[in-house]
């Protein structure tokens, strides 16, 4: 599987089904809903994860099926399918109660985790209580049977429907979810508004520095292209974590790409087509969040002021480039960012390969690239420098931060892409900028 698309065993753990998830009656129940969720509070998971009560009624109901229909192979093909995807659903762990079973101190390990390390697929999962839909798939088809056959049954032939409805009132009943949580589509007015507006133009909402569904629904009614949009895993080829500003604003922090935001946003936004950013404050309420994301905007559009503010959102437009400012971008082949007291770096190519580093609107500009790199090791590396495959440098890099300042040679290319290729020990980047020659 493609490494960037894995969710890792962590959450593989977190995001597991407890065994007592399955017996723990749902808590949106009129009766028992209160005590159920005091219950289910104590599970890994999230509240949409956890909610795969299987019904009392229906495991009574299968277990009968089991024990009068073994002989069928019918019933043991489905006994056989719920039996797997319930051990699938349990994780690489067994959770009991919110709590990992341990046995002489050592945790007690599941099928999963054999999967997990052997099969190259599996890590692609992540919520593997998900797996509980299968398992009430078969459930439900064994119920069916034990229904068929208690209606077949000889004290059944003269009213054969009255347990199946019997049945099916008290399986409604476990499962009554009353009054069931809604809330209204409430789509501000700035929405429609742009959806008047004729040209073609993208729409940044905020806060992105994780993926919401929310600007799914605003953009069912603008229809305008979103900067970013709500996956369920990392996607590699967004733009976001790779570029100035959008960096910023993804990560709530800096990262190693050191440009003055105010002056290379504009060129950015007229790039991305880029004309309103939209701080959405129902998604980030007061706190460190909230603080960040406004903290980082300012620094891309100091002394703006919103064109739009209902108390719910506040909206800025992008400003008019009036010159157009060189930029970096990062490429492929670069690690994860890593926050340290010192600031943020990045390893170049974790896996043995090259890092990209793209200049933007590089044509006809006198440009230097500043680079601050060290490795950790304790052994001197080697990191040279390709512009379209021509070596332009080689730099020793040692294991005490250095900034080393390499004049690029002048072209007529609006892009040009730089190949950071090192050898020897792994080596870090904390920081590269542009300057203009002298």
């Amino acid at each position: 599987a493609r490494p960037d698309l894995e969710t890792g065993l962590v959450q593989n753990i977190t995001l597991s089904a407890d065994l007592l998830a399955y017996i723990t009656p749902s808590e949106m129940h009129p009766l028992w809903g209160a005590w159920a969720k005091s219950v289910a509070d104590n599970f890994s998971t999230t509240t949409s994860e956890r909610l795969i009560f299987a019904g009392f009624v229906p495991l009574l109901l299968a277990g009968y099926t089991i024990i009068r229909g073994w002989r069928s192979p019918i019933v043991r093909f489905w006994t056989l399918m719920i039996a797997v995807y319930f051990v699938l659903s349990l994780g690489p762990f067994l959770h009991i109660n919110g709590q990992i079973v341990t046995l002489g101190g050592w945790q007690l390990p599941m099928p999963y985790l054999l999967l997990y390390y052997t099969v190259p697929f599996i890590d692609l999962t992540r919520s593997l209580s998900r797996y509980s839909l299968m398992f009430m798939l078969g459930l439900g088809v064994l119920v069916s049977m034990a229904l068929v056959r208690l209606a077949n049954s000889q004290s059944a032939t003269r009213r054969p429907y009255w347990i199946a409805g019997i049945a099916a009132a008290l399986i409604c009943f476990e499962f009554l979810a009353v009054p069931y949580p809604i809330s209204p589509i409430d789509t501000p007015q700035f929405y429609f508004d742009i959806a008047a507006e004729p040209d073609d133009f993208v729409v940044a909402e905020l806060p992105m520095n994780w993926d919401r569904p929310t600007p799914l629904l605003h953009q069912t009614v603008h229809g305008r292209p979103l900067l970013t949009a709500y996956t369920s895993r990392d996607n590699p080829l967004e733009l976001a974590w790779r570029v100035p500003v959008f960096q910023q604003w993804r990560t709530l922090g800096p990262d190693i790409i050191d440009q003055p935001l105010d002056q290379v946003a504009p060129t950015i936004f007229f790039d991305f087509n880029l004309r309103y950013i939209v701080l959405d404050y129902w998604q980030m309420p007061p706190g460190p969040e909230r603080d960040a994301t406004e903290h980082w905007v300012a620094a891309a559009l100091p002394d703006a002021a919103p064109v739009y503010d209902d108390g719910r959102l506040k909206v800025y437009q992008t400003p008019s480039k009036t010159e157009t400012v060189p930029y970096l971008s990062l490429g492929d082949g670069w690690g994860e960012r890593q926050e340290q007291d010192n600031g943020t770096i990045r390893p170049i190519a974790e896996d043995g390969s090259s890092a990209e580093l793209f200049v933007h609107h590089s044509a006809g500009s006198p440009l230097a690239l500043q680079l601050t790199a060290t490795t950790e090791s304790g052994e001197p590396a080697s990191l040279s420098l390709f512009v379209d495959d021509t070596l332009l440098d080689t730099l020793t890099v040692n294991d005490s931060d250095e900034t080393f300042t390499i004049d690029l040679p002048p072209t007529d290319a609006d892009l040009v892409k730089i190949r950071l290729d090192p050898s020897g020990s792994p080596v870090f980047i904390s920081r590269v900028s542009l300057t203009m020659m002298k």
